[in-house]
């Protein structure tokens, strides 16, 4: 069988009033990924009106070594100081191991 590939799911708590600024930066992230990064098949942004502080980031990589790339991008890096100002709590974070799905190669 062949690795699955590198999953993450997260919860951010935005500071309040500032989950749409938040959303919009990760939004903007994602657009760095896909355009300037590798191995990326998924990196979703959603908002739930039932939590409206939270954040949820979706994420499938070809490999760890990948995503962790990523965060080295020029335009990644320049966006982590404002992410955090936006910030109340990181809630959850869980690594996956992803077999496949729309849009991801399935695992052999």
């Amino acid at each position: 069988m062949a690795k699955p590939k590198h999953g993450r799911f997260g919860k951010m708590i935005a500071k309040a009033g500032k989950r749409d600024a938040l959303a919009a930066l990760m939004l903007q992230a994602a657009t760095d990924v896909e355009t300037q990064g590798e191995g990326c098949y998924v990196y979703t942004i959603s908002t739930s009106d039932s939590d409206p502080d939270a954040v949820w980031i979706h994420e499938v990589w070809e490999t760890e070594e990948a995503a962790n790339a990523a965060l080295q991008l020029e335009a990644v890096r320049a966006m982590i100081p404002h992410v955090m100002e936006l910030v109340d709590r990181f809630e959850e974070s869980v690594r996956v191991d992803v077999l496949g799905g729309a849009g991801v190669p399935a695992v052999e």
